[in-house]
């Protein structure tokens, strides 16, 4: 083998260990996906609707805010509760009380210490947001003014997916059934009282033909 050909050999095998650094170190320092935030309906039927806000591929969250929009129209929140997500980590969590409208919520939680350092990592539920209907329907559950952050209140990249609920309204059955019971016993009670006064008015008139 000649000078010139080991050489040539060297440079080329100094050429792919610097093409496998580069790729590594591109790997190393390319950002992390954002994590999702998204609204899923978990249960649903004709006494309420359940949406649970979950979020996925999440590092060191501290603190989260978000809005969910829905058709006011068709349901109406009840109330929200905390999910176990955030405070997985074992940092104090502290939420506020939500902000309510017609066809909006807006829920915020935060955590508190020192200790843990690091916030929670992965994926899990926020939030539970419980509404009641209202009417029948298809309505679109968005959310919108989303903020995630970590403990030291940095804030964390992410997306939002949204989703579609159905409304299982109050479909007449039970207000028929109702009212037709109401209107069967009034019904039975004027028949009641139409045969009690025929009773009387034939006693009256028997008793004044025997006084005759």
């Amino acid at each position: 083998m000649t000078a010139a050909l080991r050489l040539r050999l060297l440079f080329s095998a100094f050429a792919l260990v610097a093409c496998v650094a580069n790729v590594a170190l591109a790997s190393a320092q390319s950002p992390a996906a954002p994590a999702t935030i998204r609204p899923e309906v978990a249960s649903s039927n004709d006494s309420g609707t359940r949406v649970d806000i979950r979020i996925s591929n999440v590092e060191d969250l501290g603190a989260f805010e978000f809005v969910l929009v829905f058709d006011g129209n068709l349901a109406q929140v009840d109330r929200v509760e905390k999910g176990e997500f955030l405070g997985s980590s074992g940092r104090e969590v502290l939420c506020l009380d939500p902000t309510i409208d017609t066809a909006a919520v807006r829920y915020e939680c935060v955590t508190l210490g020192a200790e843990p350092v690091r916030g929670s990592d992965g994926s899990g539920v926020l939030a539970s947001v419980f509404l009641t209907p209202k009417a029948k329907g298809k309505t679109a559950v968005e959310l919108t003014h989303v903020k995630l952050q970590n403990p030291t209140a940095v804030t964390i990249d992410s997306r939002v997916d949204d989703a579609t609920l159905e409304v299982f309204g109050h479909d007449g059955r039970n207000e028929w059934i109702f009212w037709s019971l109401i209107a069967g016993g009034t019904v039975a009670a004027i028949a009641i009282l139409v045969a009690a006064g025929g009773v009387l008015l034939a006693r009256r008139q028997r008793a004044g033909a025997a006084i005759s």
